[in-house]
């Protein structure tokens, strides 16, 4: 490590033990070999050092901290705030995979206090991504043979099992409980009236994801704030129509006005070189545009091939034409639909192969449409 670079300590020496016995996967986490060949190291867990001096800082314990969705959290700072509460006599915070992340989880034992009692005090006083997924109640703790705590022995966080609900829901809390279920991965009925967006499981970045799926099927816009500072179901749907009913006196969102003519002069003098080229020349490719844009595999083929007809539709310049009007070229509109836009699974090769080909073959001005589009999935 270069000097004031953080590292892990390592201790050394012939009096470093073999390892763990009979914990062959611990020893093996636990105890390395060294870099210069000479002997093992037990990897203590502390972070250090080097000072100018020479002597070694002690700067923590190295599991004492962990990465959340892009977040650094002190494992000690979230302790410490849980153990403040009067009723907490016990806490263990550590990690749980859940929904394709890494989810924080705290044990605690106490007398009393409920995980949403719990969870409310510790939203006025710790950062939202600080706060844990999951708060599991423990009657006792599990203990290794030298009286710490055995992680591995704790109970696994569930989800909340919410109330059925007490009342049939309208069709904006439907839609909330549609979007919601999806976003946490469970069924319709697992939401309920009380449900707690984060008690179910859910997170900030999951939050955002949610709201983008209610603001799509409302077709509304408010920030997406509103999910974390009401995250119950009814206080949600409540703050909700709230929202949706001041952007409703807001100024309307800007609209496409399409014009009613059917022609429009061409003043380009590009445009009008690149006409009268192909007018004399109709095998002419000099003017070809060939785009490739490459989508991640998280992109739906079919909902995009959806995307792209509904913009080529909307717009009519997409089936419009050059022709020459009385010695004056004019933009056209035409009755042509947009032409279908084909989805082929391909291969690296086929791709440049066509790529290729659409830039030796001309294209017509005079003939609507004057692109062509294709699909491809990569096999």
């Amino acid at each position: 490590m270069p000097l004031g670079g953080i590292g892990e300590i390592c201790i050394g020496r012939p009096s470093v033990a073999r390892g763990y016995l009979r914990r062959e996967e611990l020893t093996a986490q636990k105890f390395i070999d060294s870099a210069d060949g000479e002997g093992r190291l037990y990897r203590c867990g502390d972070l250090g050092r080097f000072l100018p001096n020479g002597e070694i800082e002690f700067l923590g314990r190295n599991d004492f901290q962990v990465k959340v969705r892009g977040y650094r959290i002190e494992i000690a700072e979230v302790e410490q705030t849980i153990a403040s509460q009067p009723e907490v006599d016990g806490v263990c915070i550590g990690t749980h995979a859940h929904q394709g992340s890494v989810a924080l989880v705290a044990w605690y034992s106490g007398r009393g206090l409920s995980p949403a009692e719990l969870r409310g005090r510790l939203e006025t006083q710790l950062a939202a991504y600080t706060i844990p997924a999951f708060f599991v109640p423990v009657d006792a703790w599990p203990l290794t043979l030298n009286g710490k705590i055995d992680r591995p022995r704790l109970p696994a966080p569930a989800l909340a099992v919410p109330k059925p609900a007490a009342r049939e829901l309208d069709a904006l809390e439907c839609i909330v409980r549609s979007a919601w279920a999806r976003t946490l991965g469970t069924a319709d009925e697992a939401i309920g009236t009380a449900s707690h967006f984060f008690e179910a499981g859910g997170h900030s970045r999951l939050a955002t994801q949610a709201w983008a799926r209610i603001g799509a099927a409302l077709s509304v816009s408010v920030k997406p704030a509103l999910l974390l500072t009401h995250p119950r179901f009814d206080d949600f749907c409540r703050a909700l129509r709230s929202a949706a009913a001041s952007a409703a006196d807001a100024l309307p969102p800007l609209t496409h006005a399409v014009s009613a003519a059917e022609s429009v002069p061409v003043k380009s003098g590009i445009v009008q070189a690149m006409h009268h080229r192909a007018s004399f020349d109709r095998s002419d490719n000099t003017y070809n545009i060939v785009v490739r844009v490459d989508f991640s595999r998280e992109v739906h083929p079919l909902e995009l091939h959806a995307a792209l007809r509904r913009v080529f539709a909307r717009d009519p310049l997409f089936a419009s034409t050059l022709a020459d009007v009385g010695g004056e070229l004019h933009l056209m509109r035409t009755a042509t639909d947009a032409p279908l836009i084909r989805i082929e699974s391909a291969t690296q090769a086929s791709i440049h192969a066509q790529l290729e080909a659409w830039r030796a073959a001309p294209i017509a001005p005079d003939e609507a449409p004057c692109w062509r589009a294709l699909a491809a999935r990569y096999r």
